[in-house]
Formats: structure tokens, sequence, C-alpha cells
């Protein structure tokens, strides 16, 4: 890294110039420092800084006191030839780069691929924003400061496994797990870790504990990536354990001793700064890079993190993106691309038709499912049942996502409202869709559909496809395989399952499953149109286009790297990739 930050705020505000600490004066005036470094060399109005340094109750004599503040905070600056602080129309300047605040720093830090950078930013980071003062405009980026310095962490780990160094990793993931034992991530890396280390069979007793964990206290069945990571994992001790131990690596516990009775899932309490404040990252942080080529010629490849534009008639790659967090799941929605990132927890929309950057959100908990409206976005919060609405740049307060909600719920939207899954199969209708009453599925639901009124649920345990239209009598299909995704166009609804690696298609009138056609790889998402039907895969990471009709392939894409979700969108199949 480059020379140290001259401004800090993890830990608490202090200014050091050449070694020496600025004497900053202590409450408000330190605190007016944070809200002008935070946005460093941009110019921040009095009524922003009234509001943040006194929140709803500003005394009466709130303005003069700020100026009286600034003088102080000018003179401490001064004595150590800090940055100055210039007067604007309405408001203050603080004349420093970004680089020289390590909050932003950070954020720039974490955002890119340096090895070097990401350490410096996890070392910086270890304390709190301001000492963990309660400010609330520094609830926004906290939040997403939680967000980015666990992704960091997780993308330390994976380079260093990757490097053949899992031995500097173990210990730190088995702590991580044991604090977060439903965290996919962590589990699968510290079992890849393991692996690493000749212990094939100690990391899927990793992978075995965290699927029973999850189905005993969350009633789910993992990501398909759990499976992937297991297979690898004893395929590699299938080639032999290594015959000793690390001594830096204590020995990981069976999967019956970390499922102890009485040890259930709590739910986690959310804190959300002001009853309305959004938790949205400063307008224009870029979520995405345009690439070359947005003419429609193909782009340069991208390998990970990102979204490929396909022509939707030829499967031919006409544009690209570059996203800074790692995509689960698509929803478009009047011209946008919704995108959910639960291992960064956040979401964030792209509009691919402007030049301009997409904004993100960042959330206290990992987001599990996410549906879109017009330009509003819903989204799932982790296992707590609420639900928090994206809106005009907002993110607003959370609630009850239905009354019966409790742990992680399903969601889908049109134009009747929300639609929502709960994890006891009970699926409520927004009150325009003219249903009396909510209805009743059997098994877990794992994706919600809907379509003129009617909803289609796809559910393991039992693996069904399940079509409802409001009716006391539900009508479902049973699949092979694990059921992955589901999408409905035109009253037919489209399901693919892994294991037996199938796409299968319902009848005109969606009571029933009627054709089905054996995929050449490992299906993660499937999107339809009036006459086509496009299934993302993994292994070979590809897009095939089917017809509708007969299910003859049309068309198929190799893609550069493995696909997390695809949508259909104004002619355009969009590709995110992990």
């Amino acid at each position: 890294m480059a020379t140290e930050p001259i401004i800090t705020l993890f830990g608490g505000v202090a200014c050091t110039v050449d070694g020496r600490d600025a004497p900053l004066p202590s409450g408000k005036p330190a605190v007016l420092l944070a809200v002008l470094a935070v946005e460093a060399d941009r110019a921040v109005s009095v009524t922003a800084i009234v509001d943040a340094l006194w929140e709803d109750d500003p005394p009466s004599s709130a303005r003069p006191l700020v100026h009286t503040y600034m003088s102080a905070l000018r003179r401490a600056l001064a004595e150590v030839g800090g940055p100055s602080i210039s007067t604007v129309r309405q408001g203050y300047r603080l004349h420093c780069a970004p680089s020289e605040v390590d909050l932003l720093r950070f954020f720039a830090a974490t955002s890119g691929d340096d090895v070097d950078a990401w350490r410096w930013a996890l070392h910086a980071s270890s304390l709190p924003l301001l000492g963990a003062e309660g400010h609330a405009f520094l609830e926004p980026l906290r939040a997403r400061a939680a967000a980015a310095r666990r992704a960091t962490q997780d993308r330390l780990w994976a380079r260093l496994i990757d490097e053949g160094r899992a031995g500097e990793t173990v210990p730190a993931l088995r702590e991580a797990v044991a604090e977060d034992p439903l965290d996919e991530e962590r589990a699968v890396l510290l079992a890849l870790a393991l692996a690493g280390l000749g212990r094939g069979a100690d990391g899927a007793a990793v992978l075995d504990a965290f699927r029973q964990r999850l189905g005993v206290e969350l009633g789910m069945d993992p990501s398909p990536r759990v499976a992937a990571a297991r297979q690898r994992v004893l395929a590699n001790a299938a080639e032999g354990e290594s015959a000793g131990r690390p001594e830096d690596i204590a020995t990981v516990p069976p999967a019956e001793e970390s499922l102890r009775p009485g040890r259930r899932h709590r739910r986690r309490a959310l804190t959300w700064g002001l009853a309305a404040a959004a938790v949205v990252i400063a307008a224009g942080a870029a979520v995405w890079t345009a690439g070359p080529g947005r003419t429609g010629t193909a782009t340069a490849p991208i390998t990970e993190r990102g979204l490929l534009v396909l022509d939707s008639s030829t499967g031919e790659i006409t544009d690209s993106r570059t996203l800074s967090s790692s995509p689960a799941q698509l929803e478009t929605s009047a011209g946008r691309i919704w995108v959910r990132s639960e291992a960064d927890r956040t979401v964030a929309f792209v509009d691919l038709d402007t030049p301009e950057a997409g904004r993100a959100a960042g959330l206290p908990v990992a987001p599990t499912s996410l549906a879109a409206q017009g330009d509003v976005a819903y989204v799932a919060l982790g296992f707590t049942g609420e639900v928090a609405t994206v809106a005009d740049g907002r993110v607003e307060p959370p609630r009850a996502a239905a009354e019966d909600a409790e742990g992680r719920v399903t969601l889908a939207a049109d134009d009747s409202g929300l639609w929502v899954a709960t994890i006891g199969g009970v699926v409520h209708a927004p009150s325009g869709a003219g249903w009396n009453e909510p209805a009743s599925v059997e098994g877990l639901p794992v994706r919600l559909a809907v379509d003129g009124g009617e909803a289609w649920v796809l559910t393991r345990s039992p693996d069904t496809l399940v079509r409802l239209d409001g009716s006391l009598a539900p009508a479902a299909s049973e699949l092979r395989g694990t059921p992955v995704d589901l999408a409905v166009a035109d009253g037919i609804a489209w399901a693919v399952t892994e294991g037996d690696d199938r796409l299968w298609g319902t009848s005109a009138d969606g009571d029933r499953v009627v054709a089905t056609v054996v995929l050449p790889g490992t299906p993660v998402a499937v999107a339809a149109s009036a006459d086509r039907v496009w299934v993302a895969t993994a292994r070979p990471a590809a897009v095939l286009a089917f017809d509708r009709t007969t299910l003859e392939r049309r068309s198929l894409t190799a893609l550069p790297g493995e696909p997390a979700d695809l949508v259909l969108e104004d002619q355009r199949i969009i590709v995110a990739l992990r």
C-alpha cells in the first residue's frame, strides 16, 4: 500500500500527519470531521451536518454551534499541517483525497483484487467505526463495511487455499464456522482447506455437519455448491490421506457432535439506524464496469463476478459488465437488472442501456430471495421472516413478509403486488390477486413464480412442481432430481432439477408436467418466453436455448465462468457469473 491514510475513522476519529496527531477536540467537533471525511473533497451542506450531529433533535443554536466547531477543527488540523476545510456555498469541504481517509481506502481495497490491499483492509477495519459510537449517519456505512470485510476475508481465505497455503487458513476458518455454523461459504472453504491438507474425509464431515444442521434447524437443503465441494474433497480423500496432521490444526468434530441438542438458530435482530434511513451506498458507487463492444460485438471475456448479455435469438455474447459483488440471483423489471448477493449482503440494480453506474444497498444480514416489480425490489432478509422494500434509492425498514412468516421466505412479484411462500409451505397472495385465503403446499418451497393470478411453487421433500390458483386443490407434479429453479411464461411453467439434470415443462393449463429433456450439464437456472426456454448449466458452463414446443435445442453458448442465474430482458438474455 502507499502511505498510510491521514484521517482514520476505524477505532475513533484521528488525524495524523508525519507521525504527529492533531489535537482534535472531543465530542461533536471530532464527529464533524468524520462527517466531512466520508465525503472527502466534496461539499457537505450545513443542513446535512446538523442532521448528522443532532439527528432528529437539533437545538435552536445548531447552526452557530456548527460554525464554532468548525473553527476549533480548523485550528487543530492546521497545527499539524493537516488538510484544510473551505467554506463553500451553504456548507463546507474537507480538502483531502479519498485515499487519505481510511474508510474510503478500505472500500477501494476490498473492491479490488490485490491481496496486500485486502490484508491492509482487514487490519484497518479490525476496530469499529468511530469506536462503535452510535451515530445514525454511520449506520449505512457500518453495514456496507461489515459486508465488505466479511467478503474480503472469505476471498483471502479462498486465494490462500488455491495457492496451496491451506494450513494458514484452517484455524481461523474453524473459528469462523463455529461462530456462524449456518454460513455456507465458510463451511465450504473449511472443507476445501482441509482437503488441501490431504484431509478430504474431514472436509466431507464438515459439509455433512453443515447439511445436517441446516436441515434440523431451518428445514432447508444447502445450495448445489455444497454437493460439488463434497465431491471434490472426497476425490481428494480417494487419492490418499496424508499420514500426519499439521500441529496447528485441531481435529474437526464429527457431525453429530456439532449438533448438540437444544442449540437452535436464533433469529438475528436487525439494526436499522433512522426509522426510514436508507442503507444505500453513496450515489455513483459503481457496481459494474462497462466492457467494450456496446454496439453489439462480443466483449473481452469475463471470468468471474460479471454479467454477460446474450442475443436471445443467436446466443451471441453482445455485452458484459464486471460486478463488485458475487451474484446469487437476478430479477428484471422496468428495464433494470436487480442483483442479489448473499455473500456480500447487498442488493444492486444495473441499467444496461445507460452509461451511469449502478447503485447497491448494503444489508445487515444476507438477502435470501429477491423479487421486483416496476421500480421496486423486495428482498427477503436472511432467516428472519422479514422483507425490505428498495424503492426510490432507499431501503425501507423491514416488515414481516406475511402473518405466519418465520425463517426463510421465498418471494415473487407481479402487478398485483408481492407474493410470499413461507418455510412451512404457506403461499400468501397479494390482495389484488383475488385469492380468498392463503394456499398450502407439501414440502419446502425453494422457488416461487407467478403469472396471471396463479402461482407455481417448486418444492423439496417431496420434489414437486405445484400450481396454485387460489382454490383448495393444488395441482402437483412429481419431479426426478433435486429442484433448482423455476420460470413461467404464457401459462406454462418450466423447472430444472440437478442430479437427474433435466428440464421439465407443464401442459398449457399448467396442471401437470408433460415434457422433459435431459441436459448436458448441471442446471443452475432457467428462463422462458413465448417461444423459447433457456437453461444455464455448470460443468460445462453454458447457456442452452430450446424450442418451447419441441424442446429441440436451438443454440448453445459456452460461458467463461460458472453461471449463477439468468433472466430474459427485452430480447436479451442476461447471465450472472459467480
